[in-house]
C-alpha cells in the first residue's frame, strides 16, 4: 500500500464508495493537493461494507495541510497531514461500534469521540502501532470489544496435566507474551 497525491477540488474515485474529493482539506486557499492512504481506504470500504450505509468523511475531516492542521488545533505530527487518517460518521450507527468494528477488521489507530463536547464521530488511521483513546482529552483505550482481549497470566496445573500438555501450555503462553505458572 502506499500514499497517493490527488489534485484538490478533482474527483478521482477511489473505491466502490469513496472519491477523492471527500478526503480534501477543509482550509481555504492553503494546499492543492490531496494526500491518502490506500490502506486508510481500504480500512473505510470495510467499514462501509459491514454497516452498508454511507461513510461521512466529509462532513469530519480527511487529509489535512500543515496550516489547516494547525488552524483548528490538530497534533504537531497529526496522521491526517500525511494523507494517514480520517474522522468519520455513519448516521444510525453509534461511534462505540464503529470503533469496536474497526479494531475487528484490524486498524491500529482508533479515537472515539462519543459526547456532544467531542463531537460524535471516530477517528481511524493506519499507524503501525496500537494506539487507541476516548474523546479530545484523549484517555487511552486497551480496546473497544472488537477483539479478544489478552489474557493477564496463563496457569495449569500440576498432577494429572501431562508433561506434554504442560509444555503446549507454556508455549501458548510465550506466543501471548504473558507469564505462565504451575498452580
Amino acid at each position: 500500500m502506499a500514499i497517493k497525491t490527488y489534485k484538490k477540488g478533482v474527483k478521482t474515485r477511489l473505491s466502490e464508495n469513496f472519491e477523492s474529493t471527500e478526503f480534501d482539506c477543509h482550509g481555504h486557499g492553503c494546499c492543492s493537493q490531496t494526500k491518502i492512504d490506500e490502506k486508510l481506504i481500504d480500512y473505510l470500504q470495510q467499514i462501509a461494507d459491514h454497516f452498508g450505509k454511507p461513510v461521512l468523511v466529509r462532513k469530519h475531516s480527511g487529509y489535512r495541510c500543515q496550516k489547516h492542521n494547525a488552524a483548528v488545533g490538530g497534533k504537531k505530527y497529526s496522521k491526517h497531514m500525511q494523507g494517514m487518517a480520517a474522522d468519520f460518521s455513519i448516521k444510525g450507527v453509534s461511534p462505540a461500534e464503529i470503533a469496536k468494528y474497526a479494531e475487528s477488521i484490524g486498524v491500529k489507530g482508533i479515537g472515539l469521540y462519543e459526547t456532544a463536547k467531542d463531537g460524535f464521530f471516530v477517528h481511524i488511521d493506519t499507524r503501525a502501532e496500537k494506539s487507541f483513546w476516548y474523546g479530545k482529552a484523549q484517555h487511552h483505550r486497551d480496546t473497544f470489544g472488537g477483539a479478544p482481549a489478552k489474557p493477564k497470566l496463563v496457569s495449569y496445573k500440576v498432577g494429572p496435566v501431562s508433561a506434554g500438555d504442560a509444555e503446549r501450555v507454556k508455549a501458548l503462553a510465550a506466543e501471548l507474551q504473558v507469564p505462565c505458572v504451575e498452580v
